[in-house]
């Protein structure tokens, strides 16, 4: 089923195999773990499962989950714009618009022209504005 969190770790799995989807997800499950754990922290190939896992998680209505993989993924690699912009969307669901706006700006920081955070970061940017100064449940 895509978008569910099953697919997202079908597509981990494919993501650091390389291969079909031909295990089961439990199966599926603990290679990616054994494989983040013994991953170079500067390989490509982890930034790309922690970002297909937050997504997944995400898909899944599961945002603190999501949001933590994201978090993962620009730890390791500051420059990784998709999963700063995946970072903001999941923030931005989670009605956190100040977070959400930090992680659209970390976007644009690396890629100026970056469309989707220049959109979202004024719509973001303007609720902020708007709630300055009322204390949220989240404070």
């Amino acid at each position: 089923m895509p978008g569910t969190l099953s697919a997202g770790i079908s597509l981990c799995w494919v993501v650091i195999s390389g291969k079909s989807v031909e295990q089961s997800p439990s199966t599926q499950i603990w290679y990616i773990g054994c494989s983040l754990q013994e991953s170079n922290v500067d390989g490509g190939g982890c930034l790309q499962v922690y970002n297909a896992l937050g997504f997944s998680y995400f898909s899944d209505d599961k945002l603190d989950a999501g949001i933590a993989q994201y978090e993962k993924a620009v730890k390791l690699q500051p420059g990784y714009v998709t999963a700063w912009n995946n970072l903001a969307d999941a923030y931005e669901k989670k009605k956190d618009f100040q977070r959400a706006l930090k992680a659209y700006e970390e976007a644009l920081q690396f890629d100026p022209s970056n469309k989707v955070a220049n959109s979202r970061r004024s719509i973001v940017k303007e609720r902020v504005e708007r709630y300055e100064g009322i204390p949220s449940k989240l404070e």
